[in-house]
């Protein structure tokens, strides 16, 4: 009777060890899915790496290996690294459907950083050289770090060609503004230089709205700079 009990025992257990699964997915072109192993365990390896990464990273591998026994040129290290970083360019944000059923992300994308060119800077010195100096004030969003670095390189232009912009007086902004605006009191009587400005925008390739307010004082252009990208539908 003990030598039939010991019998039944393993073959029970080699039953068992038999029909145990493991359950092994593999994802080379995007991130993993949920999961679930009805059976045994779930084995999952995912990696969000092109198949060029990783091989990439593999070269990277092999040749701190060779530097060490230094037996390599670190600078076809350096190379080989930034030939690996991916070329990334800002789109139109969308939607991402990440793996899984039903999980959607929605990623948060930053506007363009503006910044004046060289070659920019040059055209808007040489447009508004013979016309300074003349009336004119630039003012950011304050608490906008963006918004009031490009005001900074617009009045920088502005120094630089001969003007010198005043400060803006305190305004309280009760709706966003986007995109680079010139702001007068009134068309009857434009400030000198105002229109040599938006000449001056238009050749540097800087787009501007113009815009006719009460806020701004007589006898002056306000170049308001708003939030980058264009106003939101």
């Amino acid at each position: 009777m003990g030598s039939l009990s010991v019998r039944v025992t393993l073959v029970l257990a080699m039953s068992a060890v038999v029909h145990a699964q493991v359950v092994t997915q593999r994802s080379d072109k995007s991130v993993c899915s949920n999961i679930v192993a009805l059976s045994g365990s779930a084995d999952i390896k995912c990696s969000s790496l092109t198949t060029q990464q990783a091989k990439t990273l593999r070269q990277i591998r092999d040749m701190v290996i060779q530097i060490l026994a230094k037996q390599i040129d670190t600078d076809k290290l350096a190379e080989l690294v930034r030939s690996s970083q991916p070329n990334v360019q800002q789109g139109d944000c969308g939607v991402i459907q990440n793996g899984g059923s039903g999980n959607i992300a929605a990623p948060v994308c930053a506007p363009p950083q503006r910044a004046l060119s060289k070659q920019q800077h040059q055209v808007l010195v040489g447009a508004l050289r013979s016309w300074c100096p003349f009336r004119v004030a630039v003012r950011g969003i304050q608490g906008n770090a963006e918004s009031m670095r490009y005001a900074e390189n617009l009045s920088q232009a502005l120094k630089d060609a001969g003007c010198t912009p005043e400060r803006p007086k305190f305004l309280i902004d009760t709706a966003p503004s986007y995109g680079v605006m010139l702001a007068v009191h009134d068309t009857n009587s434009l400030p000198p230089g105002a229109e040599a400005l938006a000449n001056a925008f238009g050749v540097a390739e800087v787009h501007t709205v113009g815009s006719v307010t009460d806020v701004v004082d007589p006898g002056i252009v306000y170049v308001m700079v708003g939030f980058a990208g264009p106003k939101p539908q």
